[in-house]
C-alpha cells in the first residue's frame, strides 16, 4: 500500500480508522474528479499487465526451461 500511496495511487487509511473513515474519503474523491484522475493515472503507470508471465517464464529459465 505504501508503495502506491508514495507513488499517488492510492490512499492509505489504516485498519483502525477504515470504518469512520473509509465512506468519507470515497466522497471526497468522488468530488475531486482530478485528483481521483491524477490517482487513475498514476496507477496506470505501475500496472504491469503480464507481470505474472514474466515471472512465469523467469522461474522457468532460472529452472533449466525455455517457454515461448
Amino acid at each position: 500500500a505504501d508503495y502506491l500511496a508514495n507513488r499517488g495511487a492510492a490512499i492509505i487509511i489504516e485498519d483502525s480508522r477504515l470504518k469512520e473513515d473509509l465512506l468519507q474519503m470515497i466522497q471526497t474523491l468522488l468530488k475531486e474528479p482530478v485528483k481521483l484522475q491524477a490517482m487513475r493515472t498514476a496507477m496506470q503507470s505501475l500496472a504491469r499487465p503480464n507481470a505474472a508471465r514474466d515471472i512465469a517464464s523467469h522461474i522457468l529459465e532460472l529452472a533449466g526451461e525455455e517457454r515461448q
